[in-house]
This record gives C-alpha cells, structure tokens and sequence, in this order.
C-alpha cells in the first residue's frame, strides 16, 4: 500500500469526493470501515466513491476497502486508526467517541433536529465551528446516531434501539 499522507475522515456515515491533490504515479488508498461487506453504506456510498474516484483520477488515485473491521474490528476505534496511519479514510461515527467531538455530538441529543436531514444540514452549516475538533480532513458528514430519549426502545444484536 502506498502512504500519501492524506488524512481524511468519513463523519457519521457519507462519504463525498474531496482533493486529494495530484498523483503523478498510481497511489491506492486505503478505505476502512467496520460495516460488513452487504451493508448498505458499502453497496451505496464506499463502493460508488472509489468507482467514481477511479474514474475521476483516470486511474492514478485507486481506494481498496477493508470493510468488516478488518483493520480494526472497533468501531470507536477508527478513528485513532486514521490517525496512525493504519487507513488514509475512515469511517469514524464522533458520537462513539464523545470525548473527541463534544461539539459535534450535541447534534445527537434528543429534540437537537427533527429529522436526519434536518441534522446534516446542520451539521454542514456548522462545519467551520467543528472543524477545529478533527486532526483530519473532514470529507462528509451525514445524519448523526439518534439517542434514545424515552424507554420506547428494544434491543436488536444487542445493540440499543431507538423506536421509529
């Protein structure tokens, strides 16, 4: 794998094409993430951006996943990742590590936003404020994790529901 220091991070789940700068020669970056293979952020955005970054690049800038975990299975963890170096993108959620983003969690809280759209929207209008949490490039943002706020919720694979 070929390093070009590029230090860029997936916030909340969506990824956009940003400036990788010039690559005289052929550089693949590596994309991580901890959703598997089949999920739907794979099949919709990773796997669209790396087809469209490809293209883009004519070539020169490739992106090979490693989905499931694969280069650290903790979802809290993908960040610290990034910036070691381990991936050039992550996948990082900042509201499962709110002592890292303390502003950009505060979204998340109950009554925050009526709806995810309401919340990115936000999110982008604030991104100048919260670029100052990250030691990465902040390549997109999208809708944050919803905290339960009424015990209207259920357990599935031992994860915390929200209800809809």
């Amino acid at each position: 794998m070929v390093r070009t220091g590029l230090s860029s991070m997936i916030a909340a789940g969506w990824l956009i094409l940003s400036g990788c700068g010039s690559a005289a020669d052929r550089t693949e970056l590596s994309l991580a993430h901890f959703l598997g293979p089949g999920h739907t952020l794979d099949k919709s955005v990773f796997t669209p951006f790396a087809k469209g970054l490809a293209e883009a690049s004519g070539g020169k800038l490739t992106v090979r996943q490693f989905p499931g975990g694969a280069l650290n299975s903790s979802a809290p963890a993908q960040y610290s990742m990034l910036l070691g170096g381990v991936a050039d993108i992550a996948l990082v959620v900042p509201s499962y590590t709110p002592d890292l983003f303390p502003k950009t969690d505060l979204i998340g809280y109950p009554g925050v936003c009526k709806s995810a759209t309401e919340c990115t929207e936000a999110l982008l209008r604030a991104r100048p404020v919260l670029e100052d949490e990250y030691d990465a490039r902040v390549l997109a943002t999208g809708p944050p994790r919803p905290r339960c706020s009424s015990p209207a919720t259920r357990r599935c694979g031992g994860s915390r529901i929200c209800a809809v």
